[in-house]
């Protein structure tokens, strides 16, 4: 089974990451939007509110769901089996390089699938 996680704040959840999710639907069996606590944020919305847009937002698709997690994400990607990774990102260089440095230390059991926006 392809599972994918979909890591970020999504505070809110906008149209850039339904975008990117209807994307990579027919890419992934499952979707998880994983929801990240980062202490270093000030949200302005709780979890569960963020949670219940992106159940609400895809209640008729059981391939995408949504959950909290804590900690690295690549820990969380073993946690829920995923082998990719799926992020948007404007910031590409910076994250690519960490993800390079993670994914060597890391080894190759995950993949990163990238949309641009």
């Amino acid at each position: 089974m392809r599972i994918c996680l979909f890591p970020g704040t999504f505070d809110p959840i906008t149209l850039g990451h339904i975008d990117i999710i209807n994307r990579a639907l027919p890419l992934f069996d499952k979707i998880v939007v994983g929801i990240g606590a980062n202490s270093s944020k000030s949200p302005m919305f709780s979890v569960a509110k963020r949670i219940s847009w992106v159940k609400e937002i895809y209640k008729d698709d059981a391939r995408v769901s949504c959950k909290e997690y804590e900690g690295l994400t690549v820990n969380y990607c073993k946690t829920i089996g995923a082998n990719f990774i799926l992020r948007f990102n404007w910031r590409a260089k910076v994250y690519f390089s960490g993800i390079y440095h993670c994914k060597r230390h890391y080894k190759k059991w995950w993949q990163r699938c990238s949309f641009f926006t």
